[in-house]
């Protein structure tokens, strides 16, 4: 259940469940009978130290982060989800995780979510 003001909500997660349209309700039934995949990437302030993962149920990951049931991050309880993409299939979820994380690359995590802002200025997730 979703509560105005938990910890893990960001702009870019809020923006995209209240933004409906007649297009946003047909892809809607078409999403409710093919589940969506992502994946995310939250940081920490007390850290200074991205996360990058990918799971079905975007809401309960990061609830899982930020109640400590996650090996890396139960270290801290300031994640802030920051980036996300949507897939369609696990694999390519995966895929695209591997393919971020390989590029070991603060720069190229910051300028993803520097570039997300930019398209999307009102769901700009802090």
């Amino acid at each position: 259940m979703h509560r105005e003001g938990d910890p893990f909500e960001s702009g870019i997660l809020h923006k995209i469940k209240n933004t409906q349209t007649d297009t946003d309700f047909c892809l809607g039934i078409f999403f409710s009978r093919h589940p969506m995949f992502y994946i995310y990437i939250i940081y920490s302030k007390t850290l200074d130290k991205y996360y990058i993962g990918s799971c079905q149920d975007i809401e309960r990951r990061l609830q899982d982060h930020l109640n400590g049931r996650s090996t890396f991050t139960k270290t801290a309880k300031d994640w802030e989800l920051k980036y996300f993409e949507t897939f369609l299939t696990r694999s390519e979820a995966c895929r695209r995780e591997l393919q971020i994380k390989k590029m070991k690359s603060r720069k190229y995590i910051e300028n993803l979510i520097i570039t997300k802002r930019l398209e999307y200025p009102d769901a700009s997730g802090g």
